[in-house]
């Protein structure tokens, strides 16, 4: 058992059903708490039982936010005690947690709840000359407010298929919420490659279909077409993103897509493949449909840091979240098994990359050495859009996203 205990500072921006398995795994006594209002109700008593001597409590809607006095105050109580390390449990984006956290403590580290002992990682800069792709596209952020202002239209919609139980994973009203690795995701998209697109681009797994409007507004000369499995999402996405003429949505139950070979220039799979039963039939499916020279793009999450394990009990059950398992997982990867897999199913050059949260890299980087005051009123600037992002080759702990960019090519 990892000992987090005196002179710690534990954080919980992870999912409240991973906490009671992270503090089975951990001895906390002696160590203070940092939680949000919205978490005191179920977090204190598991807390006090736990060891925790002292919980601070933030008025916010998320971990990274400063929107109120009562914040600051606390804040900067948490700040005179002095942490020397601070921990929190992997969650599905830990960029915005890290600068909040730096605020009171020297040292912050993120560590996988459902293998405490094993992965964990340290917020530190990456070393000079690490290379980082920072262009955007013309006119992001306005896009972005564009779909968020749709979202709006349909909030009933959104939130009533926002539970997960039915329609399984698939981002809903984040974007609304303002939550960071939603617009993570939309960066996703906003930087997938035009000279990899080519004329006629296929999706599978749109969900509700956000990325694919914005791509279909950033290139308005090429053609989306746009599937899902679930047949509500689908029905949606034809209402909020209506107006296109190079957009389309298409139902294909049981994931059949009735596209005949060598049809499209590029595929989209993103955080698609760790949901499949057979991810090698995917793939193969994919390479049939590019045209030769064609491009698969995706994305799938980093294996060893994904906060829940994969689902192996062959039934889809959200209650499996309690047991630090994700229902609608069936496989998990990294870069190497990724891109063997890649190869081994007709694709060639394959590439990955990283989305990173660089605004609030170049903010944590800027703490160091100045005074509480000082970096309390940087980080109440601090914004989390698409614009915010950039692309790595290489992972930088904590700030990059939870998931992973590949792309391989049809010969």
């Amino acid at each position: 058992m990892r000992s987090y205990g005196v002179n710690t500072l534990l954080a919980f921006p992870c999912a409240a059903d991973l906490v009671p398995g992270f503090l089975e795994r951990v001895d906390c006594r002696g160590a203070a708490a940092l939680l949000l209002a919205k978490q005191a109700p179920s977090l204190l008593p598991r807390l006090r039982d736990a060891g925790v001597t002292d919980c601070y409590v933030l008025p916010e809607s998320m971990y990274g936010r400063i929107t109120q006095e009562e914040t600051c105050a606390v804040l900067s109580r948490l700040a005179s005690v002095g942490a020397r390390q601070a921990f929190f449990p992997i969650s599905d984006f830990c960029g915005n947690s890290v600068p909040l956290l730096g605020l009171v403590s020297g040292q912050v580290t993120a560590v996988n709840a459902t293998s405490v002992t094993a992965v964990r990682e340290t917020a530190v800069l990456p070393g000079s000359g690490a290379a980082c792709d920072r262009r955007l596209p013309d006119g992001l952020d306005g896009l972005q407010e564009e779909i968020v202002g749709r979202l709006r239209v349909a909030e009933s919609t959104l939130r009533d298929m926002a539970d997960g139980g039915r329609s399984g994973e698939k981002p809903t009203t984040g974007l609304l919420d303002g939550f960071p690795y939603d617009s993570e995701t939309l960066y996703r998209y906003a930087v997938t490659p035009a000279e990899k697109l080519g004329a006629r681009v296929l999706e599978i797994g749109c969900g509700l279909g956000f990325g694919a409007y914005l791509l279909s507004r950033l290139h308005p000369e090429r053609t989306f077409v746009v599937s899902d499995i679930d047949e509500a999402a689908i029905a949606a996405a034809r209402v909020i993103w209506q107006g296109p003429d190079n957009l389309s949505f298409v139902h294909c139950p049981g994931g059949r897509l009735p596209h005949p070979e060598g049809a499209f220039d590029a595929v989209l799979a993103y955080e698609l493949i760790e949901h499949v039963d057979a991810p090698s039939t995917l793939l193969r499916e994919c390479c049939s449909l590019l045209r030769p020279g064609g491009h698969l793009i995706g994305s799938t999450p980093v294996s060893s840091l994904f906060a829940y394990r994969v689902n192996t009990t062959g039934r889809a059950d959200p209650g499996l979240r309690s047991e630090g398992i994700w229902p609608w997982h069936l496989q998990e990867f990294d870069e190497d098994s990724l891109a063997g897999l890649l190869r081994g199913n007709g694709f060639i050059g394959v590439e990955v990359s990283y989305p990173t949260y660089e605004t609030g890299l170049d903010m944590f980087g800027r703490m160091a050495g100045r005074d509480f005051a000082t970096n309390l009123g940087d980080l109440k600037n601090l914004t989390w859009n698409a614009s915010d992002f950039g692309l790595r080759p290489r992972r930088v702990p904590c700030f990059s996203g939870s998931s992973f960019v590949f792309c391989g090519r049809k010969p």
